[in-house]
């Protein structure tokens, strides 16, 4: 679901803006899914575990080496910052290449631009999940 919440101030960002469910796979010994809400502001991307709770991490999607959609699955998107990859699933095929061309416009519409009002503490260079 998109949605956007004038409220939260993101008309400030430059680039795309777009919410909804999608379930990261952890990186422990046993990798499981966890269901999240992902919001998407520009460059930015944040995780919660419910809509209107505290951001657990961001990441600055210009960081990114690469990201792509899974080999072999078409729900499933990587985002390589080059020391983690972080996989993410999508509820379908056509909900993945959504934010994977969201996810690669914040990339390129927000390549030059300070984030400013938008910029926060990035969690994308440490070993949290």
């Amino acid at each position: 679901a998109s949605t956007t919440d004038p409220a939260a101030g993101i008309d400030a960002c430059p680039g795309p803006h777009h919410e909804g469910w999608l379930a990261k796979k952890t990186s422990g010994k046993i990798a499981r899914w966890q269901r999240r809400y992902w919001t998407l502001d520009g460059p930015v991307l944040r995780y919660r575990g419910e809509p209107g709770a505290a951001a657990k991490r961001s990441f600055d999607v210009r960081r990114a080496k690469r990201i792509v959609l899974a080999l072999g699955q078409p729900r499933e998107l990587e985002l390589d910052f080059g020391f983690r990859v972080w996989r993410l699933r999508a509820e379908s095929p056509e909900a993945a290449r959504r934010w994977l061309l969201l996810l690669e416009t914040g990339q390129l519409v927000a390549a030059n631009v300070e984030i400013g009002p938008c910029d926060d503490v990035f969690s994308d260079d440490d070993s949290l999940s």
